[in-house]
C-alpha cells in the first residue's frame, strides 16, 4: 500500500496559509533526510517571529520537546516542529471543526510555549488538549515542574478520521477544563491525588459525586474507596 505525502503536505500548506520554503536543514538540527521543509511563517509570539519545521520522519520528543535538541537566546522563540502526517491530520481536524488561520496561530503562539514544561511525545496529544479545553490556558498555570499529557488526547483524530473516511459518526467535542494529578502525592499517598489548575489546594471531592478520573463511578466507588 502507498502513501500520498503529497496529500498531506498540500492540507498542511493550506493550514498554514503564506509561507516561504526550502528543502535544506540549514541549522535547525535536523538532517536533510529527516527534514524535507523548512517554512517561515507570518505568526508572532510576544512580538518575536515565530518559524514551522515540518519534517518527513516522527521524531518523537525530540520534536515535541525542542529543549532537548536545541539551545536559543531568552529573546528569541522555539519553532513549532511537526511530521508530516501529523500535520495533515490536524488540517483534517481544522477542517473538520470548520476552523482557520486565526485558531492555528492560536494554538501555535500557545503551544511554543511549552517546550520544558509540558511533555508528550506525541504532538497530536498536544493539540487533542487544545481542541479538548480550548487552549493551553489551564497547563501553563500548573505550578508542576512537568506536566505529562495523557496520550488518550490524540485519540480525537481517530475518531474524526473514522468519522470522514469510515463512515463512523462525528466525534462530540464539549470543552472541559483538564483534571490534573499530583504523581508526587499520588504515589505518597497511595491513592491518586487530584490538584487544582493552580495547584495551590487539593480538590475535595464529595464521596458521592462523579470520580473526576473520568471512569463515571461515584467517587467513593472509583478512585476514593477507602482500603
Amino acid at each position: 500500500m502507498t502513501f500520498d505525502l503529497s496529500h498531506h503536505l498540500l492540507q498542511g500548506r493550506k493550514l498554514i496559509g503564506r509561507h516561504e520554503h526550502t528543502d535544506r536543514s540549514g541549522d535547525t538540527g535536523f538532517t536533510d533526510d529527516q527534514l524535507f521543509i523548512f517554512q517561515e511563517q507570518d505568526h508572532a509570539v510576544n512580538g518575536r517571529q515565530g518559524a514551522i519545521c515540518v519534517t518527513r520522519d516522527n521524531l518523537g520528543p525530540l520534536a515535541t520537546n525542542l529543549t532537548l535538541l536545541l539551545q536559543k537566546e531568552s529573546n528569541d522563540c522555539y519553532p513549532w516542529v511537526t511530521n508530516i502526517i501529523d500535520l495533515g491530520n490536524l488540517a483534517e481536524a481544522w477542517s473538520f471543526f470548520r476552523w482557520g488561520s486565526k485558531e492555528f496561530h492560536s494554538y501555535l503562539e500557545q503551544r511554543i510555549t511549552l517546550y520544558g514544561r509540558v511533555f508528550s511525545d506525541d504532538e497530536l496529544d498536544f493539540a487533542g488538549f487544545f481542541i479538548r479545553h480550548g487552549g493551553f490556558k489551564t497547563a501553563v498555570k500548573q505550578e508542576a515542574d512537568l506536566l505529562q499529557l495523557d496520550p488518550s488526547y490524540s485519540s480525537i483524530f481517530d475518531e474524526i478520521y473514522i468519522h470522514l473516511h469510515q463512515g463512523g459518526p462525528p466525534p462530540a467535542i464539549t470543552q472541559t477544563d483538564p483534571v490534573v494529578m499530583d504523581l508526587k502525592q499520588s504515589l505518597s499517598q497511595g491513592v491518586p491525588v487530584f490538584a487544582e489548575p493552580n495547584h495551590k489546594e487539593r480538590r475535595k471531592i464529595g464521596r458521592n459525586a462523579p470520580c473526576p478520573c473520568g471512569s463515571d463511578k461515584k467517587y467513593k466507588r472509583c478512585c476514593g474507596k477507602e482500603g
